[in-house]
C-alpha cells in the first residue's frame, strides 16, 4: 500500500512540475574527452592495480581496455570511482570485459580525483600484460 502512495504522490508532483510555464534550467552538457591517457602493466592472478587521476573538470570519462594477453580473450574486471584517505580505490561502478576497441566504461565523471582498476575476476593462471586508455577532459 505504501509504494501504490508514493506512485502516486510522485505521478502528482511530476503532473504539478509539468504545468508550470518555462521553469526548468538548462543543464550544460559535459565537456568531451580532450585527454588521453595510455596505460600499460601486468595483472597478477588474484590481483587488482589502480590508476589515479585529477579531473579538471567535469566531463566524460571513457576507460577502454585495448590489449592484454596471452590469451587475447581473457576476461577482467575494469572499475571507476574515488580515491581514499588510504589511497585505495573505493569503486563506484564496475564492469566485467574483454579487450577491444570500443570503451567498456563510459560515463560522466565530476571534477576532482578519480582512479580506475583492472581486477582478475579468477579467469588468470599466470600474469599478463595489459593496455588501456583512459579518456577525460
Amino acid at each position: 500500500m505504501k509504494v501504490l502512495s508514493r506512485s502516486i504522490v510522485v505521478l502528482f508532483l511530476l503532473t504539478v512540475g509539468c504545468s508550470q510555464p518555462e521553469t526548468s534550467v538548462p543543464i550544460p552538457a559535459p565537456s568531451p574527452p580532450v585527454v588521453l591517457v595510455p596505460l600499460t602493466g601486468t595483472l597478477q592472478p588474484q590481483g587488482t592495480n589502480t590508476y589515479q587521476f585529477t579531473l579538471a573538470q567535469t566531463g566524460y570519462v571513457e576507460v577502454t581496455l585495448i590489449g592484454i594477453g596471452p590469451p587475447p580473450t581473457v576476461t577482467v574486471e575494469l572499475g571507476i570511482g574515488a580515491p581514499t584517505a588510504t589511497e585505495v580505490c573505493s569503486v563506484i561502478y564496475k564492469v566485467n570485459a574483454q579487450a577491444g576497441p570500443v570503451a567498456q566504461i563510459v560515463g560522466t565523471g565530476l571534477a576532482g580525483p578519480i582512479c580506475v582498476t583492472i581486477r582478475d575476476v579468477g579467469a588468470l593462471s599466470g600474469p599478463v600484460i595489459y593496455a588501456l586508455t583512459v579518456a577525460h577532459p
